[in-house]
């Protein structure tokens, strides 16, 4: 059985709203995420999107790349999680968002085998550039946060409860492969500087239908980000 990734998306976000939906190369940025998970393998994409009109939207970038859309409670994210977990029972469940759209979709593949040989709850590789990783975790994980956690910032940030609570989670955090570890470079995008430097990577470095794997190109993302600096 696949694994269901699954993407949260919204439209109404707060620092850079509507940014799923700015075009890369004539298509919407959320488009681009997509496209890279769903080569992930042994695993299956699912968009998980608020309950809006604004937010319908989305579904129409799901059909297009054929991938299912769940629509949920757009601030009470665990629940939303929680839902697709109920329609595609799965032991294990990988959490993206959609605010990276230089994620590393090789990511989803090891934490999948690193769940497979160890007996854990939830893991996140380390040393990944913020905005490249994926985070997986149990079955098992998810329904007991969504049924212990009741703070708005741990139903908002769905994996919060699992690394806070040590007591009731066994956590892990493999490294990530030594090509890959920039732990201070940020490729992720929140603001309208950060999805201007992901354009320019994307009209740089990406063929129509054809994602770039991270582990190829880290380097010269790296030293397009220092060129940015300086």
């Amino acid at each position: 059985m696949k694994v269901p990734i699954i993407l949260q998306a919204r439209v109404g976000s707060t620092r850079l709203p509507g940014k799923v939906l700015k075009e890369i190369l004539g298509k919407p940025m959320l488009y681009y995420i997509i496209e890279r998970l769903k080569l992930a393998k042994n695993s299956t994409v699912i968009l998980a999107i608020p309950d809006t009109e604004e937010d319908s939207e989305l579904c129409k970038i799901a059909d297009k790349l054929e991938i299912d859309c769940v629509k949920g409670p757009e601030l009470d994210v665990l629940e939303r999680y929680y839902m697709v977990s109920k329609l595609y029972p799965s032991h294990f469940y990988i959490r993206a968002t959609a605010d990276n759209p230089l994620v590393d979709f090789e990511s989803a593949e090891r934490l999948i085998n690193f769940m497979l040989t160890h007996n854990v709850d939830y893991a996140v590789e380390k040393g990944m550039p913020k905005g490249g990783a994926v985070e997986i975790f149990t079955d098992k994980a998810l329904e007991l946060s969504h049924k212990l956690a009741v703070e708005e910032r741990h139903r908002e940030h769905v994996t919060l409860f699992m690394k806070e609570e040590e007591r009731l989670f066994n956590c892990a955090y493999p490294s990530v492969p030594k090509e890959l570890y920039y732990p201070n470079l940020s490729i992720t995008v929140d603001y309208k500087e950060e999805f201007d430097f992901a354009k320019r990577i994307y009209e740089k470095f990406y063929k129509e239908g054809k994602p770039f794997r991270l582990i190829k190109i880290i380097d010269k993302i790296a030293e397009e980000a220092n060129l940015e600096k300086r």
